[in-house]
């Protein structure tokens, strides 16, 4: 029985997808990242990934599997949370700065937007004025 859904394997959760092409000036934020804010990026993209997923399940089972000392293994995933956190942090607080630089642009946009807008709407309102004179010249209003 075929299904139309292809089969999950681990080669279709390890093989990276192709990144969608970036704006000009997104691809000049991603540049002037530092070091350490390219590798709390990194870091953060492989540890919401499957095959971290994958890398911890096989390690915790050879682990169990070995008769390792557990306490050993406890430090170490206990260090390695600390870490993790502090690279998530570290990338939320960078999206976080990107993300009011975007809302003070889009404010400026919006303000220079209503600016026009009420510029337009006076001259509409000053063009009605000289129409509305230039039809009481042309037909004078008839006594009542």
């Amino acid at each position: 029985m075929n299904s139309a859904r292809p089969s999950l394997t681990l080669t279709h959760l390890l093989v990276r997808k192709p990144a969608p092409p970036i704006h000009p000036a997104r691809a000049r934020i991603h540049l002037a990242r530092t070091p350490g804010e390219r590798a709390a990026d990194l870091i953060t993209a492989f540890a919401g990934s499957w095959p971290f997923v994958l890398l911890h399940v096989i390690w915790f089972t050879a682990w169990l599997l070995l008769r390792l000392d557990i306490n050993l293994l406890t430090l170490i995933v206990s260090l390695e949370a600390i870490f993790l956190a502090t690279f998530v942090l570290m990338s939320q607080n960078r999206q976080a700065s990107k993300d009011e630089r975007r809302d003070d642009t889009e404010a400026v946009e919006v303000e220079q937007l209503t600016i026009m807008n009420q510029q337009q709407l006076t001259i509409l309102a000053q063009q009605n004025e000289i129409l509305a004179l230039l039809k009481a010249q042309v037909s004078p209003a008839s006594p009542a």
